[in-house]
């Protein structure tokens, strides 16, 4: 890798993309949805708190371009916080995050997955080398589907490298580079004939991710008027943990 991480930090609270934040031509939204989230995550204020739920909008392609960060919370309370992060380049709005998170209990009920099986992470799979940096940056392994089979799709996926370099990533903010892709995983269309870029990333969870991998079970869905929509289930190494759906603009190229 010609970087060690997605995002090198600046003076004043700017940070730089590395070649692991590049998509074909803007920034990866996944580096820059766990961005938002990392910025999110430094703005909940008291702790024993968890993730219920966040969506990340992108207003537009994120030219690969030095960013800023702002966050501010919206709502707080004693069980419940929502925290709103915005990501800048040169001073045009490009992104924003909303984050709902709720505090941490102890309740006494029924367990739901244990009857789940967590299927097998295979074998490292050889692929050719990707033509773009974020796809360098993270491993994939394929249950089923593939990149170039149009379909369903359920695909483990990690990255080992921190998100802003010299520190340590979060589990969540992992999960948010992993789970991008889920649209890619599972597209339906041609590549090299259409676009099908998600406007969102909006992830549920029931339960917070453990482990190094992310699995996905995506399917895309898309009709003949420029819309589609993913939905996958998420995965950890002990079980589901939640969703992710994302809508999608499509269009001939």
């Amino acid at each position: 890798m010609d970087d060690e991480a997605f995002y090198r930090p600046l003076s004043g609270g700017s940070f730089r993309p590395t070649v692991c934040a590049q998509g074909p031509t803007h920034q990866y939204g996944g580096a820059v949805a766990a961005l938002l989230l990392k910025s999110a995550e430094d703005s909940v204020t008291t702790h024993g708190f968890q993730l219920a739920k966040a969506t990340c909008d992108f207003l537009g392609p994120i030219p690969i371009s030095d960013v800023t960060l702002e966050a501010h919370t919206a709502r707080q309370g004693a069980s419940l916080q929502l925290v709103v992060a915005e990501l800048f380049v040169a001073g045009t709005k490009c992104a924003t995050l909303r984050a709902w998170w709720m505090r941490s209990t102890h309740l006494d009920v029924p367990r739901q997955d244990e009857e789940r099986l967590v299927p097998t992470i295979p074998p490292a799979q050889p692929h050719p080398r990707p033509p773009f940096g974020y796809l360098r940056a993270s491993e994939r392994r394929f249950v089923h589907g593939d990149f170039l089979e149009p379909g369903p799709a359920f695909v483990w996926s990690r990255t080992q490298l921190p998100l802003i370099e010299g520190t340590p990533a979060t589990r969540l903010q992992h999960l948010f580079i992993n789970t991008d892709i889920a649209c890619g995983v599972s597209s339906v269309l041609d590549w090299n004939d259409f676009v099908f870029a998600n406007v969102d990333l909006t992830i549920h969870l029931h339960r917070q991710p453990t482990g190094e991998w992310t699995g996905m079970d995506a399917v895309t869905r898309v009709n003949d008027h420029g819309t589609g929509t993913t939905h996958a289930q998420l995965w950890d190494e002990k079980g589901p943990i939640g969703t992710a759906a994302q809508a999608l603009y499509v269009a001939h190229r």
